[in-house]
């Protein structure tokens, strides 16, 4: 996952080791302290102060909400927003329209194989969810 921070300056990138900033003028790499708490996204979307992060690479899979200080570097909170919900198969790619979140909840990314589909007779219908957006 990646967005900006809400001036722009800088990325913030969701990697296997967690959040990272990268100021795009000098290209100097910080870490986003979270708190503690784990966060790999597939998706990372930027709403008001908050990041929306969609967590599909560990289980549970979830949405998840986070609060970040004034300087876009610090997780303050996190509240999750969805969680191991029976429509998710690998939820993705998301987008945040007013104060809502709308994503891909059933990806059935696991049915790729080898650049093909291992079984298209079990592939279910797109399932869109959204999740309300809260606090700044």
């Amino acid at each position: 996952g990646i967005t900006t921070s809400p001036d722009e300056r800088t990325l913030i990138v969701s990697t296997g080791k967690g959040l990272f900033g990268v100021d795009i003028t000098s290209k100097e790499l910080s870490r986003v302290n979270t708190q503690g708490y784990l966060v790999i996204a597939d998706g990372l979307y930027r709403y008001k102060n908050n990041l929306i992060a969609i967590q599909n690479v560990f289980f549970p899979e979830s949405i998840i909400q986070l609060q970040l200080n004034q300087q876009f570097n610090q997780v303050e909170k996190h509240n999750v927003l969805a969680i191991n919900l029976p429509q998710f198969d690998i939820p993705t790619t998301g987008v945040v329209v007013g104060d809502w979140f709308y994503f891909i909840a059933n990806s059935q990314l696991d049915q790729r194989e080898n650049g093909s589909l291992r079984s298209p007779q079990n592939l279910q219908d797109v399932n869109i969810m959204k999740v309300k957006l809260g606090g700044e």
